[in-house]
């Protein structure tokens, strides 16, 4: 349909209908990134956590006069095997989590070459749509990858305990082996890893109906603020060849955004609606 002449009302409804969308936009696109800023910050605890358990472990064990053994102490040993796979799991959550912060720099130099205001606004709304559906499958990504990685400390913690009875009591009747790991496979249930898995697939199948590409596959369709060739989930591809323009996004990558960027951010905005 084409547009309205200017002045006319539904011009102006549309322009006001364009300043909401960017507005909620942005609120949404902010919350994106202050969850993934506090599953960062959770990821770097429990690494923390897990590389110091591993560290007072190992420091026990080396004062023994040898007769305790990892052959010996199997309780012990896949302990010690769950906090190396927890503290692996936390480490890439805390290093593999790009979002999308907002418009690049290059989308700044457009905005200030743009002609008509509310072409504009159309542009920056498309374009955070494809934004917000970047972070989402990021969000999932993470979100799966953190629970994963509490679980594996959490089996680790629960192997140490039961090696440290072990060590004291004697060996341990093949009933609390079934009772551990059942339990871990009921806590994995309540922590929704398998909704985790199907909400990661549905974002990403959503990005993939709509162009978003959600790994690096060669161009660098978002400007990444880490300038890395190899940054491993980095790109947007067109979203379809010949559709309405869109801005490119400033990719950023754990770190680069700091923990008051939202409530800045959502200053600026209540200011300018002000």
């Amino acid at each position: 349909m084409p547009d309205e002449p200017s002045g006319s009302p539904s011009d102006g409804d549309s322009s006001a209908a364009l300043r909401v969308a960017t507005a909620e936009a942005r609120r949404t696109l902010d919350q994106q990134l202050d969850t993934l800023e506090d599953i960062d910050r959770k990821a770097m605890r429990l690494l923390r956590f897990s590389v110091g358990l591993l560290g007072v472990v190992v420091s026990v064990l080396s004062l023994t006069d040898g007769s305790v053994g990892l052959r010996s102490m199997p309780y012990l040993g896949g302990g010690l095997a769950f906090l190396v796979v927890g503290a692996v799991a936390a480490g890439v959550t805390y290093t593999a989590s790009p979002r999308v912060a907002g418009a690049s720099p290059a989308d700044l130099e457009r905005a200030a070459e743009a002609d008509r205001e509310r072409a504009f606004r159309r542009t920056l709304v498309r374009s955070y749509a494809d934004w917000i559906r970047f972070n989402a499958a990021a969000n999932a990504r993470a979100a799966l990858l953190i629970t994963v990685a509490i679980l594996f400390v959490v089996a680790g913690a629960v192997g140490l305990a039961l090696g440290s009875i072990q060590a004291l009591t004697g060996p341990l009747p093949p009933v609390v082996l079934a009772v551990s790991g059942a339990g871990l496979l009921l806590a994995a249930y309540l922590a929704g890893v398998h909704r985790q898995f199907s909400r990661l697939r549905e974002a990403r199948r959503r990005n993939a109906d709509r162009g978003v590409a959600s790994e690096l596959s060669g161009g660098s369709g978002v400007s990444d603020s880490s300038d890395s060739p190899d940054a491993p989930d980095a790109t947007f591809t067109a979203a379809a060849a010949g559709t309405e323009a869109r801005f490119e996004g400033q990719l950023c990558h754990t770190g680069d955004v700091g923990p008051d960027r939202g409530r800045a951010s959502r200053g600026s905005d209540a200011e300018s609606d002000g």
